[in-house]
This record gives C-alpha cells, sequence and structure tokens, in this order.
C-alpha cells in the first residue's frame, strides 16, 4: 500500500518495483498471474503505455495531417510546410512540458 500520492515519484518507483521484481519472483514457481489493481496502478500503466506508443502516435497524427491538407488544398509545399510546423509545435510543447516537470533541468 503506497503511503505517496499518485503523482509522487516513489509511488512509480513502488510500481515499477511490484511489477518488475516482486511479483515476477512471488509467482514465479505457482505459474499464477499476478497484477496490480487501483487507480494509481492503473494510471502508470496507462502512462507507460501512451509513452511506449508516443512515437506511433505522432508519426499518424502528423501523416493525416499531411495527407488532409495535400488533398484539400492539392499543394505539395503547403502540407509539407504545416507538418514541419505540426512538428515544431510538438517539439517545443514537449521540451515547455519537461523543463515546467523540472525534468528538462540541465539538459
Amino acid at each position: 500500500m503506497p503511503t505517496t500520492g499518485p503523482q509522487d515519484a516513489s509511488t512509480g518507483t513502488l510500481f515499477h518495483t511490484l511489477t518488475a521484481t516482486t511479483l515476477p519472483t512471488a509467482l514465479k514457481t505457482s505459474g499464477a498471474n499476478g497484477y496490480l489493481a487501483g487507480t494509481a496502478a492503473s494510471q502508470l500503466d496507462f502512462q507507460n503505455t501512451i509513452t511506449s506508443r508516443l512515437p506511433l502516435i505522432i508519426t499518424v497524427v502528423v501523416l493525416t495531417a499531411l495527407i488532409l491538407i495535400l488533398v484539400t488544398f492539392r499543394s505539395v509545399p503547403l502540407a509539407i510546410k504545416a507538418a514541419l510546423n505540426l512538428l515544431s509545435i510538438g517539439r517545443r510543447t514537449a521540451s515547455w512540458s519537461r523543463s515546467s516537470s523540472g525534468a528538462g533541468a540541465g539538459a
């Protein structure tokens, strides 16, 4: 049972320790599967899923925007410029997000 909030780093460490080492070690001989339940565990699991698939999500969004603009305006330069603009906005947002959360400090 975590004694910290869902957004605390130690809760994430506890989640990863339980799923990576504790549960597999405890259930290795039984052949059973163990799962963590609760809102904090499901939020952390969802965050891990989104993080691992983020490059695919970004690729799909940019390609969809590129195709829609290309079909709508029938202009290759405009579609490429819009896709590059979308990528630059995403890059700026990501760097702002890292710096505001403290993860980008010193980077």
